[in-house]
Order: structure tokens, then C-alpha cells, then sequence
């Protein structure tokens, strides 16, 4: 998958989840705790920047991928074989203009990547200025106490150095492998014990949290999707929910009379001081207006009680469904038994030649007329069957050793297509889901098989007393002959056939990549 099919993918998948979680969080309200909306919303983002991810009959994807169904056919070895090599043909003005709107595109989407990645560094080397313009300096005594008791009673283990600087304007957490906290002076010198507590609680929370490290994930996914309002808006709900995140786990160890103290700290802190700039490393204690709205809500009706099973069951859910990708589409084994016509037989023969060709940028046409050229099949078409559409869709096709019924076949399921030998060679439209499928070529038996159901193997039926959804399988092999893979993703059909090395079958390979006309 080339940089634009990934981040086009990465896009409209990560939006969607976006739009799902912030509709979760329209229907249940406040109703699901602060730390696990954080987490519905890291997992969307997460989606954003996943390159691949495992196939699911779960996932939420598999509701807007179309499912594919390659109709491979086994057919003994020929007796001529091809070695046929295709001059690419000539790039269309389409293509061309495609190419160079797709390249400007990535362009303007690396400059912007850049733009962003170097306002995030020049912030950072800010702080490292400001630090060494404002040496820290360390705090000991009572409030080194109060540190040790407090990230003894939050659970965290690491060393926490403590110090004060004029370098931050409100009490922030620096670092994750050494984490420091570091408090202006005037905070570290007016506030009582109690306030330097509630301080304390909660920016130890954002240790306890990994919220150093989730800050610079979040500045990854900053600069690759900086293009996209939704990202934006979500990392604002995410910075918000991790405030929430932190004030309930600090509440939790404060006894109901202290909580709203500690509202009236955390009021008193985001009025005088000034909220510092994002910094992907540091960690600092800011609200908006609106959030502390929130905030002041939330310690005001908060109760001290464990999370619901229902609210992890839901992020868990949340999970596979969305952190998976659809499944190529499943498959199921026929065989049908029947005579042929000595015309379709000898069509058939013809089209078991064995060829080795490459094609880019080619139209259907171009397949059908190469096939024509190395086989001598002429092919016609059904009334209706080919629409303009179909006509614009762009094959790359690298074939290696493989019969020439193979090509023509997946390249013709890739576009919704099927061949009927009945009449000639006939191309048609794929029958509907369910329908009784049309005639195929005859295949000799279960030692041209596969063991995967992944192909469709088929022979052809005359029979009508024969139910090809129902009749009895061969015995295959114990390794199979055939293997197929397939994917469908944003118009573009690709698609692998590997025929394995047999005493009637040279080791063969047809990669094939069908991007759909829009």
C-alpha cells in the first residue's frame, strides 16, 4: 500500500471512529467515567496512525467493505506454453493528471507534517531555554515529604524529583523515564500544605497515567492527519478527559470534606496562572473556560466509587471492533459435475495455455485483446454487461506461469464479472448472491484442488438434478496447489494467485491490482 492509499485509509477510518466514540458519548452522557472516554478516544486515534491491522468477522470495517469473491479454476497443464512480455501501453491523459493531483496531494501533505513536527520542536527547545535561563531548584523538607507520602498513596513507584522554576507558569509534570514535577515560585511558596497535596495527587495521576507518553503520541498524530478538523477536536476532548481522568483518581484519595478544597485549589490555580504552550514532553495543569466547567461538576458530584464492569466491557468491545480491519470476503468450495460441449472444450484448451506477461495502467480491454493475442479465444460480450465505469478501471497485472483462464477470470470477478463458454466465450455480470452461477470450465479433479477455502473450484453442470451448494466434496489434498489471497479497500481490488510446483502445473504467480473507475 502506497503513502496515499495508507493515510487516505488511515483518515476516513480514524474520522469515523471519532464521529462513533462522540456519539457514544452523546447517548450515555456522563454516565461512563472520565479514564475510560479518554480511552474510547486514544483508541480512535490510535486507528489513525495503524498501518495494518489484523483481519476480524467483528470489525466495524466489514460494514462498508464489499465482499469479494474470486472465482479461481483449477485446469490441467497445456500442452504449449507463452512467454509473452507487454509493452506497458501508453499512459492516458487521466492517469496522468491522476498521478500528478495524487503527488501534489502527498506534497502538500508532507510540508504540512513538517510545519507542524518543527512548531512542536521549537516549543520544545523554548522550554529547554527557559530552563536553563530558570535553573530548577530542588524542593526539600516538608514538601519533599509530602511528595513521598502522596506517590506512596497514588501508587507510583518511580522517583519523582521535586523542584521550583519560573520556566513553567503552573504546576507541570516533565519527563516519564525521569519525571520531574516542577511548580513556579509563587506556587511553591504561598500554597498551604493541603493545596501542595491536591497539586501533588493530581499531577502524580498523570504519571500514574502514562500521560507523557500519550502526549507525544498525540503529537505524532498531530503533524499525519494535521489536514483533518476532526483529529484536532478530538485532542481537545482528550486533553479534557485526561483533566477529568486525573481529578477523579486524586479525589479517590481524598476523604469528602477535603474535595471541595481541592475544587477551590484547582479554581484558584487556573485563575492566576497562566497555561503553559503544548509541549509533547511535559505535562501541565491547564482547563479552558468550558473544561473547568466540567471539572468543577464533576469534584462537586463526585462519588467514590469503582469503575462499572460495563464501562471496560465497552472500551474492550470497542477494541476489536475497531482496531481490526474487514475480512476479505468469505469463500466456499463447489463442484459441479457435467459433460462439455466439444466447442467449450476446445475454447477451454485453448485458454489453458500457460503465460508469462506484464501489463500496467491497462484498461479491460487491453487484458481481453492480450488474451485474444496469446490464445487465439475471441471474447464477446453479454447486452448491459460492461458498463462506462467498468470501461475506466485501471489493471496492473504481472503474470508468471500462469494459464490464461486464470487472468481473464480474476480480472473479470475483480469487476463484478463473470465468462459464460456456452456461447463461445462470452462475458457476462456476475449472478446475484445466491443465484445458481453459471457455467465454468471443467477441471480434472481433487489433485488441482486447494485446502484453504479461499477458490472456488469448478466443473461444469448440465445436471440440474445436481445441487452445487450441497453436493459432496472431494477429499483434497493435504496441501493445496492453489492459494488466493484478496483485498477490497477504497476501490482498489488486489489480488494474489500462487499455483505450487505439480507434475501438471509449473510453480506460477498472477498479482493482480483492478483500481475501479469512479
Amino acid at each position: 500500500m502506497n503513502a496515499f492509499a495508507w493515510l487516505f485509509a488511515a483518515t476516513w477510518k480514524g474520522s469515523l471512529l471519532i464521529a462513533v466514540v462522540f456519539c457514544i458519548f452523546g447517548i450515555t452522557a456522563r454516565r461512563i467515567p472520565a479514564k475510560w472516554r479518554h480511552a474510547l478516544l486514544l483508541l480512535a486515534l490510535i486507528r489513525l496512525v495503524l498501518p495494518v491491522a489484523p483481519e476480524s468477522s467483528f470489525s466495524i470495517f466489514n460494514l462498508a467493505v464489499q465482499e469479494q469473491r474470486p472465482f479461481i479454476v483449477a485446469a490441467p497443464q497445456p500442452r504449449h506454453a507463452f512467454d509473452v512480455r507487454e509493452l506497458s501501453p501508453p499512459p492516458k491523459p487521466q492517469a496522468i493528471e491522476r498521478r500528478f493531483l495524487t503527488n501534489a496531494l502527498l506534497l502538500v501533505w508532507v510540508a504540512g507534517a513538517v510545519l507542524v513536527l518543527l512548531r512542536l520542536a521549537v516549543k520544545t527547545v523554548q522550554l529547554r531555554r527557559r530552563l536553563r535561563l530558570n535553573p530548577a531548584q530542588p524542593l526539600i523538607g516538608g514538601a519533599r515529604d509530602l511528595l513521598e507520602a502522596c506517590r506512596e498513596m497514588v501508587g507510583v513507584r518511580r522517583r519523582v524529583s521535586l523542584a521550583s522554576t519560573a520556566a513553567v507558569s503552573s504546576p507541570s509534570l516533565l519527563g516519564f523515564f525521569r519525571p520531574a514535577l516542577l511548580l513556579p515560585p509563587e506556587v511553591a511558596e504561598t500554597l498551604t500544605p493541603d493545596q501542595l497535596r491536591f497539586i501533588f495527587l493530581h499531577e502524580l495521576a498523570h504519571l500514574r497515567r502514562f500521560d507523557v507518553l500519550v502526549n507525544w503520541f498525540v503529537a505524532v498524530i498531530q503533524a499525519l492527519h494535521w489536514f483533518n478538523p476532526l483529529v484536532w477536536i478530538a485532542m481537545w476532548r482528550l486533553d479534557e478527559e485526561r483533566e477529568l481522568a486525573c481529578d477523579a483518581l486524586a479525589l479517590e484519595h481524598l476523604n469528602h470534606d477535603e474535595r471541595s478544597a481541592y475544587g477551590e485549589t484547582v479554581i484558584q490555580l487556573l485563575d492566576q496562572l497562566q497555561p503553559p504552550r503544548m509541549v509533547p514532553g511535559l505535562v501541565a495543569m491547564t482547563s479552558t473556560k468550558q473544561q473547568l466547567k466540567r471539572r468543577i461538576q464533576m469534584i462537586a458530584t463526585f462519588r467514590n466509587t469503582r469503575t462499572a464492569i460495563w464501562s471496560a466491557a465497552l472500551v474492550a468491545v470497542f477494541a476489536v471492533v475497531t482496531l481490526t480491519d474487514a475480512q476479505a470476503g468469505g469463500r466456499r468450495l463447489i463442484r459441479a459435475v457435467g459433460p462439455m460441449s466439444p466447442e467449450e472444450k476446445a475454447t477451454v484448451e485453448r485458454l489453458n495455455q500457460t503465460v508469462t506477461a506484464e501489463l500496467r495502467e491497462a484498461s479491460l480491454d487491453d487484458i481481453l485483446f492480450s488474451v485474444t493475442k496469446w490464445t487465439g479465444v475471441t471474447f464477446k460480450v453479454a447486452d448491459g454487461a460492461i458498463d462506462d465505469r467498468t470501461r475506466e478501471a485501471r489493471i496492473d497485472m504481472t503474470a508468471k506461469n500462469i494459464p490464461a483462464h486464470v487472468v481473464v477470470i480474476e480480472t473479470l470477478s475483480s469487476l463484478g464479472l463473470g465468462i459464460d463458454f456456452k456461447n463461445g466465450a462470452t462475458i457476462v455480470k456476475t449472478p446475484a448472491r445466491g443465484e445458481r452461477f453459471m457455467k465454468r470450465i471443467d477441471a480434472p479433479g481433487p489433485e488441482a484442488g486447494v485446502v484453504k477455502e479461499d477458490v472456488i473450484f469448478i466443473r461444469k453442470a448440465d445436471d440440474a438434478a445436481h445441487d452445487e451448494d450441497s453436493f459432496e466434496l472431494p477429499e483434497l489434498p493435504a496441501r493445496g496447489l492453489v492459494d488466493v489471497e484478496a483485498t477490497s479497500e477504497n476501490g482498489v481490488i488486489r489480488r494474489k494467485v500462487t499455483f505450487r510446483e505439480s507434475k501438471d502445473q509449473p510453480e506460477g504467480t498472477l498479482d493482480l491490482e483492478v483500481r475501479r473507475g469512479q
